[in-house]
């Protein structure tokens, strides 16, 4: 059986569960726009222009767009109203980030373009908007110097007008995210008003694993393999154990990840020296490194990865772990590995990490 075949039979029983896979949906409750509040797992999917809230309750989907719900909030604090922006006044779903006298709101679209809004009035919200000019044209178009047409200073004036401190500072914020909160959190502590906040100030680390290890091994060779102390005739399950740690790439989204370990691993076989046979034990230390791509589940996920084993050879492993609790996971592994001489490694292996 060639390598090719060894790998397809090692890796489609577990490949193709992704079909069966859901997607990511966090408690929470929508007030729908005829009051009623339904409790139950919700995420938002599709284009984000397009956005609907996936609702989830006794395992039965239901698909809302915006204008059919009033808003709807995360148990982690996160909230949405459905709100008519632009000149179509087309209704969209809008994070509601500060509210108070002054209201700041959020999107972004299916570009990836973000979107800010502040409500201050009857009015509704209002978008702030920059937009790029030339200031400076050379001969012939040679050069030009581009600078921004800070419209949303004009919005800024309207909205801070009970504190006339503010029209001084308004030179200090520029056109993100960051900036637009502390202008509107100024703003309040200005005026000495309250407001409330439903976003989290701590900053989003990455996610990082570190665990324990141990797992069996099983060797198989496409012929008959001779070394230096004889030729293998029998080989016996092994085992190994050791360190586990694995780094995520994204603050946001936990599906990339690099994953290094440290393991020591014990295997037995028979060699077949001067027609005798004797056994023999072999220990080595190994260092493994993947790259791992997730498909994630609820409070789970699937990993496809591909690397090399310092001490092994290139391969493959795909797995599966599941969140036991805020601080601990369990991962299941399954790991092939080829070398050069017609040798193929197959690792099982149970990750604890936390």
């Amino acid at each position: 059986m060639t390598r090719v075949k060894l790998l397809t039979l090692a890796f489609a029983t577990l490949f193709s569960i992704v079909s069966f896979g859901q997607e990511l949906l966090s408690p929470g409750y929508i007030i729908k726009t005829n009051g009623d509040t339904l409790f139950g797992n919700m995420g938002e999917f599709l284009l984000r222009d397009s956005l609907k809230l996936k609702f989830e309750k006794n395992e039965n989907n239901i698909f809302f767009s915006p204008s059919e719900i009033n808003s709807f909030k995360y148990s982690s604090g996160e909230l949405y109203e459905s709100i008519q922006v632009g000149p179509t006044r087309k209704y969209k779903f809008l994070q509601v980030l500060i509210r108070g006298e002054v209201t700041l709101y959020f999107r972004v679209d299916d570009l990836q373009t973000e979107h800010y809004y502040l409500q201050f009035n009857e009015e509704g919200p209002q978008e702030l908007v920059q937009e790029e000019k030339i200031v400076w044209e050379g001969p012939m178009n040679s050069q030009r110097m581009k600078g921004y047409n800070k419209q949303y200073f004009r919005i800024l004036s309207a909205a801070f007008i009970a504190c006339p401190d503010m029209f001084d500072k308004l030179d200090q914020y520029d056109y993100n995210l960051k900036d637009f909160i502390k202008a509107v959190t100024d703003y309040h502590n200005c005026i000495g008003k309250q407001f409330e906040v439903y976003f989290s100030y701590e900053k989003k680390k990455a996610r990082t694993d570190f665990g324990v290890l141990l797992g069996a091994k099983s060797v198989f060779y496409t012929s008959k393999f001779e070394g230096a102390n004889g030729k293998v005739v029998k080989k016996y399950p092994g085992i190994n154990a050791g360190f586990h740690s694995e780094f995520f790439l994204s603050k946001t989204q936990e599906n990339i990840s690099l994953q290094v370990e440290l393991l020591i691993s014990q295997i037995k076989y028979d060699v077949e020296r001067n027609h005798q046979i004797i056994n023999q034990t072999s220990r080595y230390i190994h260092v493994p490194l993947f790259a791992n791509y997730y498909y994630r589940l609820e409070s789970s996920g699937i990993l496809f990865g591909a690397g090399m084993d310092l001490g092994e050879g290139f391969g493959f492993q795909t797995g599966y772990e599941q969140k036991i609790n805020d601080n601990s996971i369990i991962k299941l592994q399954l790991r092939a590995l080829l070398m050069a001489n017609d040798l193929q490694k197959f690792f099982l292996n149970l990750i604890y990490a936390f």
